[in-house]
This record gives C-alpha cells, sequence and structure tokens, in this order.
C-alpha cells in the first residue's frame, strides 16, 4: 500500500513537471518572438532601402558607361593631328636588374637585395625634352619624337626613342581599351567612391577584366566627371603594366613585393576629345619582413608632363551612336 501511493505521488509530480515546463517554453516563446518580429519588419526595410540604392547606383553606372562608350567611339574614330611639348624627368636606383651574386648567396640574399638593388651611388637622372607628334587617321596611328635637349644640352635628335626605364605609347587612347563599347563586354564595373579633383566633382569607378578574358590592356581606376562624364585621370592597376610579372618574380627572390603606382591625366581638351597632360609611374617595393605601411623602397620614378600643345586637325565623325540629351536623375 505504501508504495502504491508512493508511486501515484511520483507520477502526480511527473505530471505536474511536464505541464510546467510547457507553460516555461510558451513565455519563453512569447517573449522570444515578440522583438524578432520587430527586427525583422526593419531588417526587411533595411534590405528594400539596400535593394532600391544598389538599383539606382546600377543605373547610375549604366548611363556613365553608356556616354563613356560614346565618347570612345568618338576618341577612336577622330582625325587628329597635333604637336605638344613632351617633358620627361627618369629616375633609376641600383641597377636595372640584379647582380648575378644575389642568386648565389641565400643565407643574407635579402639584405644583399636591398643593399644592391637599391644602390643609392648608382642613382641616375635624367631629362628629356622632345617635339611630340601624333597623327591619327583612318584608324592608322603615327607617333614621332624630335629629342630637342637631354639633361640641359641642346639636341635635335629626329625619330628619337625613350630612353626611360618604363615605355608609354598613345596615351591619348587609354581610355579607349577600358570604357569602349566593345570592352565593356569584357570588363567588370562598380562605382566606387565620389571625390573632388582638379576642382570637379567626380565619380570613380573600377574596371576589371571578366574571368576567362585575357586583355592586353591596362586596367584599373577611372575618374569621371559628374557634369559631362569627361575622363580626367586613370589609375593603372600594376598587375596590367607590361613587364610586371617579369619584376614580380625577380622580386621575389629577394622577398620583395612590387608595389607600383601608375596614372594618367587628362588635362586638355579640344572639341570634345581630352588630351594627356601629366603620366607618371612610381616602381617601388616593400619587403615581406616590414611591418611598417611606409616603408617602401623605390627603385625607378618616371613623371611625364605634356603642355604647349598645338592643334593642326581635330575633327570627330561618329556615326550610329544616339546620345541621350536629358540629363540623369539624382
Amino acid at each position: 500500500m505504501f508504495k502504491l501511493i508512493r508511486l501515484i505521488k511520483t507520477f502526480c509530480l511527473f505530471i505536474f513537471f511536464i505541464f510546467l515546463g510547457m507553460f516555461e517554453l510558451k513565455a519563453f516563446r512569447s517573449k522570444i518572438e515578440e522583438p524578432h518580429k520587430g527586427i525583422s519588419s526593419d531588417l526587411i526595410e533595411i534590405n528594400i532601402v539596400k535593394v532600391e540604392y544598389k538599383s539606382k547606383e546600377e543605373d547610375k553606372l549604366n548611363f556613365i558607361l553608356k556616354k563613356c562608350a560614346n565618347y570612345c567611339e568618338k576618341l577612336s574614330s577622330a582625325i587628329l593631328f597635333f604637336i605638344c611639348e613632351e617633358s620627361i624627368q627618369d629616375e633609376v636606383v641600383g641597377p636595372s636588374t640584379p647582380p648575378k651574386h644575389l642568386y648565389q648567396s641565400r643565407r643574407f640574399a635579402h639584405k644583399l637585395w636591398i643593399k644592391s638593388f637599391f644602390d643609392e651611388t648608382e642613382k641616375s637622372i635624367n631629362e628629356y625634352t622632345y617635339d611630340y607628334q601624333l597623327i591619327r587617321k583612318d584608324k592608322n596611328i603615327v607617333e614621332k619624337r624630335i629629342l630637342i635637349e637631354k639633361n640641359g644640352k641642346k639636341k635635335n635628335r629626329k625619330n628619337a626613342k625613350l630612353e626611360t626605364r618604363f615605355a608609354h605609347k598613345d596615351i591619348i587612347f587609354g581610355p579607349i581599351g577600358l570604357l569602349g563599347e566593345s570592352a565593356q563586354s569584357q570588363h567588370n564595373y562598380k562605382i566606387v567612391s565620389r571625390d573632388i579633383f582638379a576642382d570637379e566633382k567626380v565619380i570613380i569607378i573600377e574596371a576589371i577584366p571578366k574571368n576567362g578574358f585575357i586583355t592586353n590592356h591596362l586596367y584599373g581606376k577611372i575618374w569621371i566627371r559628374e557634369n559631362d562624364y569627361g575622363v580626367l585621370k586613370i589609375e593603372w592597376y600594376q598587375e596590367s603594366v607590361g613587364g610586371y610579372e617579369v619584376l614580380k618574380e625577380l622580386a621575389e627572390e629577394g622577398k620583395l613585393r612590387p608595389e607600383f603606382i601608375v596614372t594618367t591625366e587628362f588635362y586638355f581638351e579640344k572639341n570634345g576629345i581630352r588630351f594627356p597632360s601629366k603620366h607618371q609611374l612610381i616602381e617601388s617595393y616593400k619587403s615581406y619582413y616590414s611591418s611598417s605601411s611606409n616603408q617602401k623602397f623605390i627603385k625607378s620614378k618616371k613623371i611625364v608632363e605634356y603642355k604647349n600643345y598645338k592643334f593642326f586637325l581635330v575633327e570627330t565623325e561618329v556615326t550610329n551612336v544616339k546620345e541621350k540629351k536629358e540629363p540623369f536623375n539624382n
């Protein structure tokens, strides 16, 4: 009898705790569900705003790209004949390639590389002034230089070749390989930021080749003026610079990584075509072992400036290009 009473008590307690647990669970759910309803609603509202903003940015980007494609079509079909003064300052530190003995020593390779490859005692600075001429007709480009001065000494060398560590050519046509209609099918684009450049409001967009596309053209960031979508500046990514992979492989032997800065600015304008005003390339390297972001070893620096333009012919003929007359609504 005593065992039966104890069994009944145990069963009643078991039933009681089951109901108590169900009640506690229901109360707990009611506490956590109410706040989540509000958060969920806010998230939905935030997500809608994000989607609307993204859609607006995509519309803006597509509008910019169409305007830029129209400009590139105008540039690619333009008949050009102009001359200007091209001044170049080319500075190189140390030997152009690493000395052979660096490959034979591994124990102190890193220190030897820095000491030898960036030897200040072998620093050279050369200044060149050219009469630069470009003629473009029927899609044929003829670029000529006459060296008129080198390091302060007068020269008169026709059909002169560049003597700089890095060469450059046809800079005026840089935007075509990035923003032309055919180029746009090979690149991914995004708006990076908005800024002020040369006292102008600009939109900065990035152009990167799509996966699977191999391009022989430089790519990077483009500064585009908001009021007419003219290209004011291009920052070329180092990976797209000719010879970069070779220099990167060499630098890795000395536990260094390249950090190049390559930019082109287009300040001058004639008949809707923008002409280069400045081009620069700074070749620097950073040690794998350096903890400072500012500690770089500058190997070479080239600054090219264009001025005193004389235009003999700048004609543009564009066919099958429809321009939207209405401005983009922000």
